[in-house]
């Protein structure tokens, strides 16, 4: 088996500026939509999504970081900012976004953006929204998984099982069963996927990638990085 690493912004470096999609672009190009149903996002020729950078930081004597400084840029749905977000979808730099394109991908898109810093009115256009196609329980191996079974309200395993489900079906239905009519929650404690792709779907603000695409990746400014202990690839 190999391993799966977890890329997300540092946020002990870079929590002050945030990107914030606007609700009238947002319904403009259908951009969370489109996300949220794993579609694509349809822009014109030379068509580019844009987003606004906003500073947190209200007091500008207690800033400390700079903008654009990292290769991934947080993706924001704080709603005091009136900001929304996909479920999906990770906005990199350029330089990540040529990393990346060297190594072997799922279906994906790369959407180019313009990103307003809201304070000096600046625009940079290298930076992408890189959206990956699918879900991560169409690729694993259910017969090869690993399962603990927990009381809710409760930390103890009371037993653990290699396989016995062929599919995401079976096993979602088992899970509702147990959790609704006997109160127990079935956790995957270790989740094989079969691909041969580097990169595996993900959620907001993150990417998941092979142990190969992660030693390319230490140039990257901004990023921390986790080992995945319970997700592995075949």
């Amino acid at each position: 088996m190999k391993k799966v690493y977890k890329l997300q912004v540092d946020s002990d470096l870079f929590n002050e500026w945030k990107l914030v999609l606007s609700e009238k672009e947002n319904k403009r190009l259908s951009v969370i939509d489109s996300i949220d149903s794993n579609e694509r996002i349809f822009l014109k020729e030379e068509e580019r999504i844009k987003f606004f950078l906003i500073n947190i930081q209200s007091d500008k004597s207690l800033r400390k970081e700079k903008p654009f400084q990292s290769d991934i840029l947080q993706w924001t749905d704080d709603i005091t900012l009136g900001a929304f977000k996909a479920s999906d979808g990770v906005i990199i730099s350029e330089k990540m976004k040529n990393i990346i394109e060297k190594y072997l991908l799922p279906n994906h898109y790369f959407y180019p953006l313009d990103i307003i810093n809201s304070e000096t009115l600046e625009t940079r256009d290298d930076y992408y929204l890189f959206q990956v196609l699918g879900n991560k329980n169409d690729l694993t191996n259910f017969k090869e998984s690993e399962y603990e079974y927990i009381p809710r309200r409760s930390k103890e395993v009371i037993k653990t099982q290699k396989g016995g489900f062929n599919n995401y079906e079976e096993y979602s239905q088992e899970y509702d069963r147990l959790f609704f009519n006997d109160r127990i929650k079935l956790n995957i404690t270790s989740r094989i996927i079969e691909t041969k792709k580097d990169i595996i779907p993900g959620y907001s603000n993150n990417l998941f990638i092979s142990e190969v695409l992660f030693k390319e990746i230490k140039n990257i400014v901004g990023i921390v990085s986790e080992e995945q202990k319970d997700l592995f690839l075949k």
